[in-house]
C-alpha cells in the first residue's frame, strides 16, 4: 500500500515542529523541566538530569531528522521511544492515583495535569508517526503540493496549540 506523498510529508513536518516546540520549552526552562521529570518518581535522584536532558536531545535529534525523507526512521523511531516513555510514566503514575502532576509536555504557565487524555493524544500521535513511515507513490511534488503542505501544517499546528490550551484550561490550571 502506498500513500500520496503529501500525507506523508504533512506528518513528518507535524511531529517535527511539535518535538522541537518541546525540546525548546523543556530548554527555556530547565529547572521546572527536571523538577517535572523528578516529581513523576520513576528515576532515582542522581539519574533525573541525565534522564531530562536525554529526552530533550532526542526531542531535538527527532526533530531535525523527521523532515529529511533519508532519516525519517531515526525520527520516528526516537517519536515512539520517547511517546511510549511518556506514556507508560502517565500511566504508572495515573495508576497510583497521582493525577495532579504536572505532565512536561507544555510550558509551565499551561500547567497540564495527568490525565486519560494525555494517553489518548500519545496514541494518536504514534498513529501519526506510522503514517510517517509509509512508501509514498512515487511522484514529483509540486507548488500546489508544497502549498498544501505549509498550510495543513500551519493548521495541525495551531489546532494542537488550542486543544493544548483547553485542555490546560479545561482542569483550571492555567497560571499566568
Amino acid at each position: 500500500m502506498t500513500v500520496d506523498p503529501v500525507i506523508v510529508v504533512i506528518c513528518r513536518w507535524l511531529l517535527a515542529l511539535l518535538f522541537a516546540s518541546a525540546a525548546w520549552h523543556k530548554i527555556s526552562d530547565w529547572t521546572a523541566y527536571r523538577i517535572v521529570v523528578h516529581d513523576y518518581e520513576i528515576l532515582p535522584r542522581a539519574l533525573v538530569t541525565p534522564a531530562a536532558a536525554g529526552f530533550v536531545v532526542a526531542e531535538m535529534v527527532a526533530a531535525l531528522t523527521l523532515p529529511w525523507r533519508a532519516a525519517t526512521e531515526t525520527g520516528v523511531a526516537l517519536v515512539v521511544v520517547l511517546l511510549v516513555a511518556y506514556s507508560l510514566a502517565i500511566t504508572v503514575n495515573l495508576a497510583r492515583g497521582r493525577r495532579e502532576l504536572e505532565c512536561g509536555c507544555t510550558p509551565s504557565v499551561y500547567r497540564q495535569p495527568l490525565s486519560a487524555k494525555l494517553l489518548v493524544r500519545n496514541a494518536i500521535l504514534l498513529v501519526v508517526a506510522c503514517v510517517a513511515l509509509l512508501p509514498t507513490t512515487e511522484r514529483a511534488i509540486s507548488w500546489v503540493d508544497a502549498s498544501t503542505v505549509f498550510a495543513a501544517v500551519a493548521s495541525g499546528t495551531l489546532l494542537w496549540n488550542a486543544s493544548q490550551l483547553l485542555m490546560s484550561t479545561s482542569a483550571g490550571r492555567i497560571r499566568v
